[in-house]
Formats: C-alpha cells, sequence, structure tokens
C-alpha cells in the first residue's frame, strides 16, 4: 500500500504539479482545496503520512490546520507551501509546529527530497 500524502493547495495548477510528482514518485495523494475540505478528509479516514500545506486559503490561514495536526498527531509530518517569503511567515509556521517551509515557486526535487526526508524521520521516531 502506497504512503499517503495530504496535499492542501487551493491553486489548481499547483494541486495538478504537486498529485502528478508525488503519485510519481509512488505515493498516494488526496488534495483539498480549503481548510474545511482537509478537516473534512482528516475526519473520515486514517491520517496521512504527512501533510503538504498551503498558508493562504480561501477559508483562512492554513498555519491554524497546523495547530489542530499537532493537537491530533504530534508527530505528524507537516511541510508548508507558501508564496509568502517573509520572515514573519517562517516564524509563524515555526510557531505553529511546521517548521519547514518551501517557498513557491517551488523546486519539485526539492519537494520531493523534503517530502522523503520528514517521512524518514516520521518513521524513526
Amino acid at each position: 500500500m502506497a504512503t499517503r500524502i495530504l496535499v492542501v493547495e487551493d491553486e489548481p495548477d499547483i494541486a495538478t504539479i504537486l498529485t502528478l510528482m508525488l503519485e510519481t514518485a509512488g505515493y498516494e495523494v488526496a488534495v483539498a482545496q480549503t481548510l474545511g475540505s482537509a478537516r473534512h478528509v482528516l475526519a473520515e479516514s486514517t491520517p496521512p503520512a504527512l501533510t503538504l500545506l498551503d498558508v493562504a486559503l480561501p477559508d483562512g490561514n492554513g498555519l491554524d490546520l497546523c495547530h489542530v495536526l499537532r493537537r491530533r498527531w504530534p508527530e505528524h509530518p507537516i511541510l508548508v507551501l507558501t508564496a509568502l517569503a517573509d520572515p514573519a511567515t517562517a516564524r509563524a509556521a515555526t510557531a505553529a509546529g511546521c517548521p519547514e517551509v518551501i517557498v513557491k515557486p517551488f523546486d519539485p526535487d526539492t519537494v520531493l527530497a523534503s517530502v522523503a526526508h520528514r517521512l524518514g524521520r516520521a518513521r524513526a521516531a
């Protein structure tokens, strides 16, 4: 069974790119375009192995979901993807329990390496 990753991304083109990249690398991907749909996915199934999370979503700040995930699954790996390349966003992500921020536009190899690294750390814990 493939490792499942939740991609929370409101831009359809970016969500499609991430899905294709991750599926090509052998992962199973679930996509949510809003915080509400991400919460729905998380409530209806076992937790994904990792969450890729955008910050600016149509129904709120993705970092709010970081807090929810940390309360439910403290060791759950989360990678933040954002176009907000400023120190305040990085500090807010770290404070929310998401220390790794990948800035858009992103390098696909960097994303895949970060996913593999986070998943390896989660399995070792």
